[in-house]
């Protein structure tokens, strides 16, 4: 009997223990002892677990390398660049903005501005033709603004012609060999020509004619930049 009288216990036996409840009121409420609850909760649980163990077990996780593959092949258009559209040939580009050149690509700074002012202060003359190649690294080395300060002399026409007013005798014969484009430019310094062969750079520019504006290891040279290369494509 409950110890408080009036009804009787019923008894089960779960795992070897005696879970005993009582069928008064608050036992049809569906008041259970702690014991049963603390055994119902753990079966649950274990079942729960092997539920999970055999559904795990009977998959085969897939492998790791193929979750890296496939990252790997949607991140590859974002890794890997376009390839750049082909270059024009250097032939065509100079023949289509001719007797102009085709615009510098680079960007002048204080030190090639500087310089470009120098030099047409000192009278110097670099003369050159739309064509040459040589020329146009040249104007890439100053920068698009020093470029057009610097003191270039364009030497021939549309059709190559000399222009006999504007260029030296010394420049002719350079202009009648047009088998090759690395004729010029051909520089006047301090009343002396200096030919193509002479590799004549900034720097060298810069040192003949007293330049102290800036240091000389500041002058851009072809080693400082890959800008010139569409010249020679």
């Amino acid at each position: 009997r409950s110890p408080l009288g009036g009804g009787r216990r019923a008894s089960k036996t779960v795992g070897g223990a005696t879970a005993e409840w009582s069928r008064w009121p608050w036992a049809l409420a569906g008041a259970t002892c702690a014991g049963c609850l603390s055994h119902r909760s753990s079966r649950s649980t274990r079942s729960a677990l092997e539920v999970t163990r055999s559904s795990s077990e009977g998959k085969k996780p897939r492998p790791r390398r193929t979750w890296w593959a496939l990252s790997f092949a949607l991140a590859l258009p974002f890794l890997v660049p376009s390839a750049p559209a082909r270059a024009e040939r250097w032939d065509d580009l100079s023949q289509r903005y001719a007797p102009e050149t085709p615009p510098v690509q680079t960007e002048s700074t204080k030190v090639e501005l500087a310089l470009a002012k120098h030099l047409k202060e000192k009278g110097v003359f670099i003369f050159c033709t739309w064509y040459s190649r040589e020329c146009q690294e040249l104007r890439e080395l100053f920068g698009k603004q020093a470029a057009e300060l610097a003191p270039f002399v364009e030497c021939v026409d549309k059709d190559r012609n000399f222009l006999s007013d504007d260029c030296p005798r010394q420049s002719a014969n350079l202009v009648f060999d047009r088998k090759s484009n690395g004729d010029f430019p051909l520089w006047l310094i301090a009343d002396k020509y200096y030919y193509a062969q002479d590799e004549i750079s900034l720097p060298d520019a810069a040192r003949l004619t007293n330049f102290r504006d800036f240091p000389l290891s500041q002058i851009r040279t072809e080693a400082d930049f890959l800008s010139t290369r569409y010249i020679w494509s």
